[in-house]
């Protein structure tokens, strides 16, 4: 039972990479779709991808002048306050980004989708009517 698991499951990863040709078909379909929204994702996606960074450092000023005062020395509590600002910001930004993200993603799906629907449309009224009453011919439209 385990060698048929393990070739089913060798059979569906053949099948994953094999769809990967498709890709750059895809990606040419959504960018005739929408480029603005298309290069905006992209862009939001990786400034939302760096905006851990800078949350992440912002934490470690604050844990570092939270530790310089728990070992007694002098804090500016004007500077702990600025990164706790900056932590705020990163996070509202990140939410913001994320935001977007999810608009200009409805937004591409909402032209591509209408875009392919409009191709299908002419395509089918570029074909004869005999077509239409092939059952074949349904299943591969």
């Amino acid at each position: 039972m385990q060698a048929t698991q393990i070739m089913s499951q060798r059979e569906a990863w053949k099948d994953r990479f094999a769809a990967l040709e498709y890709l750059p078909k895809l990606w040419k379909l959504l960018w005739e779709a929408h480029p603005a929204s298309v290069a905006g994702t992209i862009f939001l996606r990786v400034v939302g991808g760096l905006s851990p960074l800078g949350m992440l450092y912002a934490a470690k000023r604050l844990v570092d002048i939270i530790f310089q005062a728990s070992k007694g020395q002098t804090a500016d509590i004007g500077q702990m306050w600025l990164w706790v600002g900056v932590e705020f910001s990163l996070v509202v930004v990140s939410q913001i980004i994320g935001k977007a993200v999810d608009y200009l993603d409805l937004m591409v799906a909402e032209r591509f989708s209408n875009r392919l629907a409009l191709k299908i449309m002419k395509h089918a009224a570029a074909l004869d009517l005999a077509s239409f009453e092939d059952p074949a011919f349904h299943d591969r439209l």
